[in-house]
This record gives structure tokens, sequence and C-alpha cells, in this order.
């Protein structure tokens, strides 16, 4: 199929590794975004997103995980900063479904790690707020990835290749019998060969069909400012996940030397959108939330955000990826949903995506729309 000319919707995470991917392998590849490559109101933003090989999710992304590991140290090399391997901390109840589910994880695939508790846990990671009961599992090959850093990249390079970018806002594709017709919002149309769909919250605007098995989301992500910001750089601090009594937040080091990210202590809220755009802005009960629960994950912080985003996320009603063909004749492709965690292996889900259009792999039964009762194959 080398060659075939092929739409990407959406250029964010999965869609600019997607189209870097096709290109590689020869096809033509044609990227549409509404708001230009790794813009700030898409799932792109926030600076970071968290890596980690130990992985309670399951063994349905081991090979993703594994793969994107190895293609994020590849690209650090090449890209200095782009990935940072300063380590992953998930401090849990000891007694919980986290803790067994990394230890079921650890131990089906082998996953390197340490097991802190205690004196030992608080000497190593002083900056974190434990309980007595609580655990750590430090995996040493965790860190962050720097979204737009790592977007921008991926698309730059796929049209040194040849890649074409269409800044558009697509409402509609349309397979038929000798490809596939891509309309937009100003009018314009185009023919491609196949499309990918990658476009993350809006995916249900583009396929309506999708809606009752996903539900667009916003994610509150918050930044603190620590008393002593030495001691949250990457060099002291890993990336953590922190899970307690009736909360679940998340974070990475300092970037700028002087405020932490920790998202998650607020609940997610259902995204509406005006056209393309949603209120972006963080409300008065999400600082609130915030400032009664960021003493429970850190210690010496300030308890009140200095600075937030809110960033909208596309969740499948299971909360697993969909990969699959939309259509009988194989013409759509939708990659999406990816519920809060696909960035981590966008760059091997990209891969994964090319390949299954290349007829190099096979689709991922686990993330197969034939897993929701009622899907039919248009």
């Amino acid at each position: 199929m080398s060659g075939k000319r092929v739409g990407v919707i959406g250029l964010g995470s999965v869609g600019a590794f997607t189209a870097l991917e096709l290109q590689q392998r020869g096809y033509e590849v044609v990227g549409f975004e509404a708001f230009g490559v790794a813009n700030d109101l898409s799932a792109v933003g926030g600076d970071t997103r968290l890596f980690r090989r130990l992985y309670r999710e399951g063994g349905a992304y081991y090979h993703l995980i594994e793969r994107a590991y190895e293609l994020w140290r590849e690209l650090d090399k090449r890209l200095p900063t782009a990935f940072r391997e300063c380590g992953a901390l998930a401090l849990v109840p000891e007694d919980s479904d986290y803790a067994r589910d990394l230890e079921a994880y650890a131990n089906e695939f082998n996953i390197e790690h340490e097991v802190l508790r205690g004196d030992e846990l608080h000497r190593r990671f002083p900056q974190f707020t434990s309980c007595e009961g609580d655990v750590g599992y430090y995996d040493p090959c965790g860190g962050f990835v720097r979204t737009d850093l790592v977007v921008r990249d991926a698309f730059d390079r796929a049209e040194a290749l040849g890649a074409q970018h269409i800044e558009a806002t697509v409402t509609e594709v349309i397979p038929h019998q000798d490809g596939v017709t891509i309309r937009a919002e100003d009018g314009n149309s185009w023919e491609v060969d196949r499309v990918v769909v990658a476009a993350g919250a809006r995916t249900t605007d583009i396929l309506p069909q999708l809606a009752p098995y996903t539900r667009p989301r916003l994610q509150v992500m918050t930044w603190f400012q620590p008393d002593a910001p030495e001691d949250f750089r990457a060099t002291e601090m890993p990336v953590f996940i922190r899970e307690g009594d009736g909360f679940h937040a998340y974070g990475a080091p300092t970037l700028d030397g002087l405020h932490v990210k920790v998202s998650g202590l607020t609940e997610p809220r259902d995204a509406e959108f005006d056209g393309i755009a949603y209120d972006g802005q963080a409300t008065l009960d999400d600082l609130r939330d915030c400032e009664a629960t960021i003493t429970r994950v850190l210690q010496d912080v300030h308890p009140v955000p200095v600075r937030t985003a809110v960033y909208p996320e596309l969740y499948a009603i299971d909360r697993m990826f969909i990969l699959d063909w939309l259509d009988a004749g194989q013409r759509v492709f939708v990659a999406s949903a990816f519920s809060g965690k696909g960035f981590k292996m966008c760059n091997a889900i990209g891969e994964l995506v090319a390949k299954i259009l290349h007829d190099e792999a096979e689709l991922p039964r686990a993330f197969s729309l034939t897993r929701f009762p009622g899907w039919v194959v248009e």
C-alpha cells in the first residue's frame, strides 16, 4: 500500500507520530489540525506527561509501553530534554487494589522496581506526604516526556519527508468505493485513500457514532510553589502517582526551577464545546479542592496553585483505548479515546497504527470497537 494518500485528522500526540510513521513508510500524508501543531488548546498542553514501565492498567498495554520506552530513549539522544528518566514513584496504601495490581504486573512482566516503606521511603523521597500503611513502588525507568517539544518534532520530521499540513476544522469523513472525502467547516473538501481520525476529545464531532461509547472530559492541571524548589528538581524527585483515601494525584518535578506540577486534585468534568472552543478556566471549587488535598500529597508547598490549566481528553466508557477500523471497507481508522493515559506511549501507538495500515501488524483485540455491545461495523 506504499504511496497511498492518507489523511490524518488531529496532529496532537498520536496524530503527529502516526503521520511521521506513515510518511516514513512511503505514504503521502495530509495532516489536518484546527489550531496548529502542538497547540495549547488540546491534550498536548501542560508541559509534561508521566512515563512509567511499572503500569497497573494491565497487560494489554505492555508491548506498547516497552516499545515507547525504546523510542523515547532513542529520541532523547537526538533531542536532549525530550525525555527525562528521573524515576517514577507510586505511593499507595499497601492493602489496596493499586498495590496488588502493581505487584501482579511486575511479577508477570519482570519489571525492575524497588518497594519502599517507612523510614526508607521518607529518607529517599522526603518531598512526599506518606501515612502509616503506605508503600512506595519505585520504577527507575520512569520519567517525563516534554509534550509540545516531542509532538512538534514528530510532525516537523514528517513535513521534512513530504507530509502536508492543512489548518482546517474537519467536520465529516465520508468513506466511499474510491476512498474517503474529508469535509471542513469552511466548506472545503479533500479526497484521500484512507483516513486516520486522531482528534482527541473532538473525535465525536467528526464521528458521532462513537458518542455512546465515549465521553469528552476536562482535566485540571495545577502547579504549586515549594518552599525549597531545589528539592523538587528532577535530580532529587521522581514523577509520581499518589493514591490515598478518596483521592488520586500525579505529578512531575519542576521544569522552571520554581513550580512543581500536581494534577488530579480535582475531579474531571464533562467537556462542553462551542464549536472547537471550550471553557478552559479552573473554577473556585477546583482551587478549593486543590488547597484541601495538596498537603496529603506533598510536603512544604504553598497550598494555593500558582498556575492552572484545563485540557480536554476523550475517555472510553471502559477507559480502554479505541484503535479500530470504522467501516467494513477499511477506509476510516479511529485512534482515540486514550482516556488520560495515551501520551506516555503515543510514539508506539503511532507506529502501531502505521503498521496496521501497512499490513505489518494486526489490530489489538483489547482496543477493538467490537468489545462494545451493540457496535456494528458500517
